[in-house]
């Protein structure tokens, strides 16, 4: 849900809240790691459902949308097992 505001609607409808949905899908592939990250290759797909009064803001039902990404993340920590106390 989204208000109207979030749309720059004109009062009163900048006060409404207008139903918006989104189905995203995603996945990310870790690389081998370099010194101490692990790369990953991600991608990231959406689809969008908008109501009839949104659907020319939009300029469709259905927006979709797509991302390709980098991540980066601390290798991890090997297990230490010859702690004393």
């Amino acid at each position: 849900m989204k208000e109207g505001h979030d749309f720059a609607l004109a009062p009163p409808r900048d006060e409404d809240t207008l139903p918006i949905g989104e189905l995203v899908l995603g996945h990310v592939h870790d690389l081998p790691p370099l010194a101490s990250l692990v790369p990953g290759l991600g991608v990231r797909a959406a689809l969008g459902f908008v109501d009839d009064e949104l659907a020319p803001r939009y300029g469709t039902h259905f927006p979709v949308g797509a991302m390709l990404f980098l991540r980066l993340v601390p290798q991890k920590m090997a297990p230490m097992s010859h702690m004393s106390m």
